[in-house]
């Protein structure tokens, strides 16, 4: 059904876990909490949220590093 909906949308290599990891990262990215993905997501313990999904972009990086600077200069 699954694969259905997603040719018809014309999309290919949708998964359920696409769908799952796709809001996962995004919210993770967007600076919520990882506690609350991980209640979103129905994980028990949040080292499986962090450690699924809790890679870190390129564009995370630089503005982890950019925060950095900025607490440097103050």
């Amino acid at each position: 059904m699954l694969t259905t909906a997603a040719s018809k949308a014309g999309r290919t290599g949708v998964s359920v876990h696409t769908l799952r990891h796709s809001p996962a990262t995004a919210w993770i990215e967007a600076g919520v909490s990882i506690k609350a993905v991980a209640t979103l997501l129905g994980h028990a313990d949040i080292r499986i949220t962090a450690d699924v999904y809790g890679h870190v972009s390129d564009a995370v990086a630089r503005a982890a590093m950019e925060t950095r600077s900025g607490i440097l200069r103050s």
